[in-house]
């Protein structure tokens, strides 16, 4: 007759415990990502078109009525912002937008 081990075995820690939270934010934040992509690779279209837009919606700022985003073309892309260039202006004004905050623009 086998006896029994009465002791039961030690439970090794859960090593993804401490990276569950970072994980479920990045799993959480992929929507947006795919957007922010969206709207790069579309800016990055119409920067390579040389197209004038219209206008450009931003999220509310600081300094209000600005910044006017209109009549701009896209300077340059990078991976979090968009630097837009106001040539009809005398010292052709460059503003720099980060992309998360743009709501959309009219061409």
């Amino acid at each position: 007759m086998a006896l029994k081990n009465s002791k039961k075995k030690a439970e090794s820690p859960n090593l993804l415990d401490p990276l569950q939270n970072p994980l479920n934010d990045l799993i959480n934040s992929l929507p947006n990502l795919l957007w922010l992509r969206t709207i790069r690779s579309q800016l990055l279209a119409i920067k390579n078109s040389g197209a004038t837009i219209s206008q450009v919606f931003v999220d509310a700022t600081q300094i209000p009525g600005e910044p006017v985003l209109m009549g701009v073309q896209v300077l340059s892309v990078d991976l979090n912002f968009v630097v837009f260039i106001q040539p009809g202006s005398g010292g052709s004004t460059t503003i720099t937008i980060r992309l998360d905050a743009i709501i959309g623009w009219e061409m």
